[in-house]
């Protein structure tokens, strides 16, 4: 099924720098369209920077500054358990920043072209 966020996550970037698997793409989907422990469990790790090795949680951290003290803990049964879950714009938007930081990192600007006019 595509959504919305399918031009999204087209262009989000696994681990190796190549394009999202379709199991990969399939768990970014399930938490963008319903976020709760399960959904965000099965997707936090993934690698959505390409080589940067950026992944969702860390790009969670990084567009909601409150987010980052957001620690996992684990019930009686071993399971991760979230004191807080993102919700869908800020998974979104965390998906954005992974894209746009990995661009940066790959296409850096260069000194030549880059001036800043003196007054």
């Amino acid at each position: 099924m595509r959504t919305k966020s399918e031009p999204l996550l087209d262009q989000c970037k696994g681990p190796t720098d190549h394009p999202l698997d379709a199991d990969a793409k399939s768990r970014l989907r399930a938490v963008l369209l319903s976020p709760n422990q399960k959904t965000w469990n099965d997707a936090y790790t993934l690698v959505i920077g390409g080589l940067t090795g950026l992944t969702l949680w860390k790009a969670a951290c990084h567009v909601d500054t409150s987010y980052g003290p957001v620690v996992p803990d684990y019930n009686n049964r071993g399971n991760l358990i979230w004191p807080r879950i993102p919700d869908q714009m800020h998974i979104a938007r965390a998906i954005r920043f992974g894209i746009t930081y990995r661009e940066a990192v790959e296409h850096p600007v260069l000194e030549e072209e880059f001036t800043i006019e003196s007054e």
